[in-house]
């Protein structure tokens, strides 16, 4: 239960995808950037009390409003949305429960899962009909840079690497 409380808000990703099926790609903008900045104006209160430096919460906001501004496509912003909020976590929590071979900071299997999760929401977030090498190559682009990461950045890396491997797919393939 600790676990979900401190990352929780991963599920940014998860309301920033409904928001964009719904209200559409400047609806999603708008939740995304205001949401960031209230996160911004908690940041700035909290920063005296707190470690320096912006939370996991102010990345994942960061990394949403980019993949947002970033991918006008809804499919790709939508599977960059879920990488954020499912593939990072979950990586993390098997990282952090089960790994035990360690790649730096990181464990090989946090990062499998990472790659598995990704290529699972890739495949579901993706229009139907999308080819399986977009999805694959997506979870491989979303492994690495997670596991390369600093311990915050992978909010911002996660899913702007995955929508910009799929954004080449889509234009040059």
């Amino acid at each position: 239960m600790n676990y979900l409380r401190a990352k929780g808000f991963h599920g940014i990703g998860l309301i920033a995808a409904v928001v964009l099926g719904t209200a559409g790609r400047w609806g999603a903008i708008g939740f995304l950037a205001a949401g960031w900045g209230v996160q911004t104006v908690f940041e700035i209160r909290r920063r005296s009390e707190t470690r320096p430096g912006p939370s996991g919460a102010w990345w994942t906001w960061a990394g949403c409003l980019g993949a947002a501004v970033c991918f006008p496509a809804p499919d790709i912003a939508r599977a960059a949305f879920l990488f954020s909020a499912v593939a990072d976590p979950v990586g993390e929590w098997v990282g952090r429960t089960v790994g035990h071979l360690r790649i730096g900071a990181k464990s090989a299997e946090g990062t499998l899962a990472v790659f598995l999760s990704a290529w699972a929401v890739g495949v579901w977030g993706l229009t139907a009909g999308a080819g399986g090498a977009e999805p694959l190559l997506a979870a491989l682009a979303v492994a690495v840079v997670e596991a390369f990461s600093t311990r915050w950045n992978d909010n911002v890396t996660v899913p702007l690497a995955g929508g910009a491997v799929l954004t080449a797919l889509r234009l040059w393939v």
